[in-house]
């Protein structure tokens, strides 16, 4: 078991501490107005002014959140009721920052028409008992259509065959019919009697969108008259309690900021590092957050599991306290909390990062979507599915869709190309749902270049793949030799125990996050980002930092992404 034994080291001349939690909560009160310059009803909660949209036919959430001029994550936290699907004539709660793209001062709605259609074709494995009516009805084509689109039909329906559904993608530009809004957009007060904000508004004046560059602290410095505290909130198991591999990498993090605060100490910044074991949970949180000096610290660092993050921010907002998240990836809070920096970038910046990817490279890519039948919205996977098929029919780009995988459809598709890159992706974040089928795409890749689109985290799974995988990421695919070296020997110099984590290592990511804000803190001091839309960029040893600002009230996220293929 490792041990963090920095005291008998008096290397690193750091303090621990203990700490406690705070819960915040604020009632919300509504009411209705409506304004001219707005062709939809609206409502304000709190004093923040939102859109209530009503759902038309053929919309998705992402489609919605440019329309608006959202983010999507913002939309989905708005709307948990369209966790289960978004049905037309489903109302949405959406922030009214100004009129959505290609409206215009009207009081009619605008409605999607059809001028020229592009087809694709999907796949339909037909079921015990099913008849070729209700498959019609089911894609919304007419019997005649799939007939024709499946000649074999002509020998009747059987069960297990695999029928080609055609389905029509717009590639014109929609434009308005002139549809009155009002007679859907009505919502009663029980409609929207949950929606609530518990996050006060605080206003950011933006002063600058060109960010500079930032480099690391390596020559000796004047010393700062104050010294700059910074607060880990970490699960780092010091005193009585078992070691696992999870909090191990935490540790190593702990580990990595901690050589990147020795570093800057030694150049000459006056600098205190304060410790919190926050184990798992939210009452430990809790005990943590009520500690008196922590509302004195310059920067959080942590937590490290998301059921903390919400009491986290809090804390942070009420003493204006910047908090990196240097883990997760999901933190609704970032929507409107200014002081937030999360590190992992958002799911629309890897939605928009691997959809420029496959524009790029439609000409040599063939798409296919398996779909899954038991994914479901709460899976992240699913949604980044669904919102990547929405933007690729916007964007007149052809892909297959296989629903309702099995082994029996993967292995008798007619959707794989010989002359082209066969990109596969799944509608799950779960490895262990598209386990079962890689065998059968290990038999199709003899025959067929078949890519599959992974997460992140599956590249670790140990199975033998016969095809190549792609994956983005927030860190490099490649590290510079030499600056990876040099780290690794200070990081043996001071610790006598190896890392679990290779690619990306936690101790490197504590390394270059722990030099990027000590440098901010000593440069611009502690409210370095306000006023800002975007922060200096830095490069790192395993990572790029490209901080931007969410939103108009939000705090910022890292979007830097990498291509991995292996």
């Amino acid at each position: 078991m490792k041990q963090l034994n920095f005291f008998e080291r008096n290397v690193l001349q750091l303090r621990f501490q203990l700490a406690h939690f705070f819960v915040f909560c604020f009632i919300l009160t509504s009411i209705l107005y409506t304004y001219a310059d707005n062709p939809y009803q609206t409502k304000k909660i709190n004093g923040v002014e939102y859109i209530l949209y009503t759902a038309q036919a053929g919309e998705g959430m992402y489609g919605i959140s440019k329309r608006f001029d959202v983010t999507l994550d913002e939309l989905n936290s708005l709307n948990p009721e369209a966790a289960s699907g978004l049905k037309v004539g489903q109302i949405l709660l959406i922030p009214r920052k100004k009129l959505p793209k290609n409206i215009t001062n009207t009081s009619t709605a605008q409605v999607v028409q059809t001028n020229n259609q592009k087809t694709i074709m999907m796949e339909h494995v037909v079921e015990k008992k099913q008849t070729l009516f209700a498959i019609s009805r089911k894609y919304n084509v007419s019997q005649d259509e799939l007939k024709k689109a499946n000649p074999e039909l002509e020998k009747g329906l059987k069960t297990g065959m695999v029928l080609h559904i055609p389905q029509s993608v717009n590639t014109n530009k929609a434009t308005s019919n002139g549809k009155n809004d009002t007679e859907n957009s009505l919502v009663t007060q029980a409609d929207k009697q949950e929606i609530s904000d518990k996050k006060p508004i605080v206003s950011i004046p933006v002063l600058s969108s060109t960010p500079t560059y930032l480099t690391r602290l390596t020559n000796k410095v004047k010393p700062n008259q104050q010294a700059i505290k910074v607060a880990i909130l970490l699960p780092l198991t010091m005193e009585n309690q078992k070691n696992d591999a999870v909090n191990e990498r935490f540790q190593e993090f702990y580990a990595g900021f901690l050589i990147a605060a020795n570093a800057a100490k030694s150049k000459g910044v006056s600098l205190e590092i304060y410790s919190y074991d926050t184990e798992k949970s939210e009452e430990k949180m809790a005990e943590v957050l009520q500690q008196t000096n922590l509302k004195q610290v310059d920067l959080i660092v942590g937590p490290a599991y998301s059921n903390q993050i919400s009491s986290v921010s809090e804390f942070a907002l009420q003493h204006k306290i910047p908090t990196i998240i240097p883990f997760s990836s999901k933190v609704p809070e970032l929507n409107s909390n200014p002081y937030l920096l999360q590190f992992n970038p958002s799911s629309d910046a890897e939605l928009d990062y691997f959809f420029n990817l496959l524009s790029s490279k439609q000409k040599s890519y063939n798409l296919i979507f398996m779909d899954l039948s038991e994914s479901s919205y709460s899976d992240y996977g699913y949604q980044f599915s669904s919102n990547l098929k929405e933007m690729l029919l916007k964007n007149a780009i052809d892909f297959h869709v296989l629903p309702s995988v099995t082994e029996q459809n993967i292995a008798t598709t007619t959707y794989f190309e010989k002359d082209k890159i066969n990109v596969v992706i799944f509608n799950t974040e779960k490895f262990s749902g598209i386990f079962p089928y890689i065998a059968y795409l290990n038999n199709k890749s003899s025959e067929f270049e078949i890519v599959l689109y992974e997460q992140y985290s599956w590249k670790n799974q140990n199975t033998t793949r016969k095809f190549k995988s792609l994956s983005v990421a927030p860190f490099k695919a490649n590290l510079n030799d030499s600056e990876y070296l040099n780290y690794t020997q200070l990081f043996q110099k001071y610790f006598d125990w190896k890392v679990s984590t290779t690619n990306p290592r936690y101790d490197v990511l504590g390394y270059d996050l722990g030099n990027y804000f000590i440098a901010m803190l000593y440069q611009y001091g502690g409210q370095f980002d306000w006023g800002k839309n975007k922060l200096p960029l830095a490069s790192g040893v395993q990572s790029y930092l490209k901080f931007e600002r969410y939103n108009a009230l939000g705090g910022f996220v890292n979007k830097q992404l990498y291509e991995h293929d292996r």
